[in-house]
C-alpha cells in the first residue's frame, strides 16, 4: 500500500501498519499525539516536505524495521511528553536533522 496523505493517529487511535510506504506528503508523513499508539513494521516513509513521523503531546507506538529517508523536515521528531519504541530501524539522509528529540525538564532548587 503507498499512501500520500499525512496518517494521523489521535486520541488513543491505535493501528497496525505492516510494510507499507508513505512517501511526499505535503505535511508529517505520520502524526502521532494525544495518547496515539500504532504499530508500524517493515515500512518505509520518504520523501515528504516536513518530519517523515511526528510524535508529539504524549505520542507513543513502536516503529519497528522501518526506513526513515530523505524527508525535508526531520526523519524522526519527538517532542517532550511522548514516548515511542524504535526498534531496528534505518534513519538517514534527511535533508535537516535526522532525528530530533524536544525535552522538557524541570529543575527544583
Amino acid at each position: 500500500m503507498i499512501v500520500t496523505l499525512t496518517v494521523a493517529l489521535t486520541s488513543g487511535g491505535l493501528g497496525e501498519f505492516r510494510g507499507c510506504e508513505i512517501v511526499g506528503n505535503k505535511g508529517a508523513g505520520v502524526n502521532i499525539s494525544d495518547g496515539g499508539s500504532p504499530f508500524f513494521l517493515s515500512c518505509t516513509l520518504r520523501e515528504g516536505e516536513r518530519e517523515g513521523m511526528l510524535f508529539e503531546d504524549g505520542g507513543k507506538g513502536r516503529v519497528e524495521r522501518c526506513e526513515v529517508t530523505n524527508n525535508t523536515g526531520n526523519n524522526i521528531s519527538i517532542e517532550s511528553g511522548s514516548d515511542p519504541l524504535i526498534v531496528e530501524c534505518k534513519i538517514y539522509s534527511g535533508r535537516h536533522l535526522t532525528l530530533t528529540l524536544t525535552l522538557t525538564l524541570t529543575l527544583t532548587l
